[in-house]
């Protein structure tokens, strides 16, 4: 006859074996992480600004009405000064607003040029880039222009980014076999407490104890 297990270590089913499959390969994309920042603002800047876009209608003379970035990205070059170290030289992509005689209001694109300097941990070196964002207020300009060049006055404020492109898991890898139990399920609800091998089963199918 054939007695159910007792439960002892001996008579206990073992455990199956761990899965052995190979885990899916982690997904991942490059994300920008800022590295370093400097900030820098040039409270008055004298400017010479020649504007383009602007229509064959307009009447000079013309009036500078508003200035401000037109939110392109800002070219950059590093240069070298000796007094000032490391330093880029900026190209700022800027939108006028124009008036002219007949109280007509256009709008022309032009560019702001000017040097500043940075820390040098701001420059970038193998597989690192800068990213740049300006904003330009305009203070004063020549009352009147004939030919759309105005020389100015502004104040700018520059932001420099060191981005720096690192791997970034989507999700956490799983593995391709779902998780087995530490131990196998009891075969009842109330498994009987036996220490040692019964010689025949109880009334209810249980081994008798010794």
């Amino acid at each position: 006859m054939n007695h159910p297990p007792c439960g002892c270590p001996s008579c206990s089913p073992k455990p199956p074996s761990a899965c052995r499959c190979r885990p899916r390969k982690p997904e991942g994309v490059l994300l920008p992480r800022i590295v370093a920042c400097d900030r820098r603002t040039i409270p008055c800047l004298d400017v010479s600004l020649c504007l383009n876009g602007l229509p064959a209608c307009v009447q000079p003379p013309l009036t500078l009405v508003s200035l401000a970035q037109n939110g392109a990205q800002p070219e950059w070059t590093p240069v070298y000064d000796a007094c000032r170290g490391a330093c880029l030289r900026v190209r700022i992509p800027v939108c006028a607003k124009v008036c002219d005689r007949c109280q007509g209001t256009y709008h022309g694109d032009g560019v702001i040029e000017t040097e500043v300097s940075v820390r040098c941990d701001c420059l970038p070196a193998d597989r690192q880039c800068l990213y740049l964002t300006a904003c330009v207020c305009l203070l004063c300009a020549q009352p009147c222009s004939q030919d759309a060049c105005f020389q100015a006055q502004v104040r700018v404020t520059l932001d420099v980014y060191l981005i720096q492109p690192e791997p970034c898991l989507l999700k956490r890898p799983e593995p391709e076999c779902p998780d087995l139990p530490l131990y196998p399920p009891p075969i009842t609800a109330h498994p009987p407490c036996c220490p040692q091998h019964p010689e025949a089963p109880g009334p209810c199918g249980w081994p008798t104890r010794g």
